[in-house]
Parts: structure tokens; C-alpha cells; sequence
């Protein structure tokens, strides 16, 4: 008769574990390091927390657009501001948003509001997606004019939080420069 004997668990080997691992604190250096060089207020690996540079250029969750793209592909950015709505029919927080954004927007009128849905809207503004390729829904980005992006803001806020971003917006349109 056959003795049997008795095998160990299978444990994964040390190599797996530490290629896990070291996959990790890559993504966090890398993280840590974009946070440090852009002058960053926050990091996460979420795209709700960003990280935003001290020119506003850069955002995780969103390409890095420079204002002589924005204005190419929207021309209403060149002299005044504009807020960018990414989202989508199928996201939770995109429909507790929309009622949000359609009651605020009517007081203010120099603002240029333009929503995209991220899934409907692939063909008929193809250019304006994959400039910015967003990652997550929902994505406002407010653009001051000429193109440059002031702020990204990630999730569903309500109007509390999103009237200052608005107030501020809105008052960069009697800043902006006239054009003769």
C-alpha cells in the first residue's frame, strides 16, 4: 500500500508578493512625485481627489490640455469663460448634478455651460473627448478665458459648494481683456 503524505498549503511565492507590492509603492512614488514637482494641494489614486498643479494645468482623471488646444476645439473659450460638464445618463451622481448645474446656470448668463455625455456624445463631439479624455464621470471644468483651466472638480457637489467656483468664474469675465 501507497504511503501518503502529507503536502504543505501552496503559499504563493515571495516574488508575486513583492511584485504586488512593489507595483504599489511605484504608483504611490509616482503619485507622490507628480503631487511634489506640479505643487499639488492633494493626491489620491481616485481621480475625485486630483492633483492639481500650481498653473491648474494638470489633473489626474483628465488629459493635460494647454489653452491653444481649448481654443481650437472650443472657440467660445477664447474670450470667456467657460464650465465643461462630462457626464453621464448612466451615473448616479450625474443626474443628482444635473438639476444642480440647470438651476445655477441661468444667473450666470457670461458663462458659456457646455455638458457632454461622455457615452452618447462619442461621435458628435469626438474632438472635445478626446482632448480632454475624461476617466470619471461626473468632471466639471471651469476654463477661464483664453483657454486656461482654473479648477476640475470631481463628483457630485451641490450648489453651496460649486456657487464660489461660479462667483469667481463669472467675475474672470470682467477681467478678460476686450478684444478690438
Amino acid at each position: 500500500m501507497p504511503q501518503l503524505t502529507q503536502q504543505a498549503p501552496h503559499k504563493p511565492s515571495k516574488t508575486s508578493r513583492s511584485k504586488v507590492s512593489l507595483f504599489t509603492q511605484m504608483t504611490l512614488a509616482l503619485m507622490l512625485g507628480a503631487a511634489l514637482i506640479t505643487g499639488a494641494t492633494s493626491c489620491s489614486l481616485h481621480p475625485k481627489g486630483g492633483v492639481k498643479s500650481a498653473d491648474a494645468a494638470i489633473y489626474i482623471g483628465i488629459n493635460r490640455v494647454t489653452p491653444e488646444q481649448l481654443v481650437q476645439v472650443l472657440p467660445e473659450a477664447k474670450d470667456k469663460p467657460v464650465l465643461i460638464d462630462f457626464s453621464s445618463k448612466y451615473c448616479l451622481d450625474c443626474q443628482k448634478l444635473e438639476p444642480v448645474l440647470h438651476t445655477m446656470m441661468p444667473q450666470y448668463k457670461n458663462i458659456v455651460f457646455k455638458g457632454f455625455d461622455v457615452m452618447r456624445d462619442r461621435q458628435a463631439h469626438g474632438d472635445i473627448l478626446k482632448l480632454f479624455k475624461p476617466t470619471a464621470v461626473p468632471v466639471l471644468v471651469f476654463i477661464a478665458p483664453g483657454g486656461k483651466i482654473v479648477n476640475v472638480k470631481y463628483d457630485y457637489h451641490p450648489a453651496e459648494e460649486l456657487k464660489p467656483l461660479m462667483e469667481n468664474l463669472n467675475a474672470m469675465t470682467a477681467e478678460a481683456p476686450k478684444q478690438s
